[in-house]
């Protein structure tokens, strides 16, 4: 909230046999966001989606 610009995010889930899936991932600009704006750079986009997918989920997975 608060800032200009709008975005997409869409998951996909296809299996891959009986033990696993894969999960697709598309975070598309539908209204580019202002680039001045500090928190707004792709390279905290990158960081805070590689957070949550490679550490958080796999996290949550493999928790027994």
């Amino acid at each position: 909230p608060g800032y200009s610009g709008e975005a997409r995010l869409t998951w996909e889930l296809v299996a891959q046999g009986s033990e696993k899936t894969l999960l697709k991932m598309n975070f598309d600009f539908t209204e580019p966001f202002d680039p001045s704006e500090d928190a707004l750079h792709r390279s905290n986009f990158v960081a805070g989606w590689n957070e949550l997918i490679n550490t958080n989920l796999t996290n949550y997975i493999n928790q027994k």
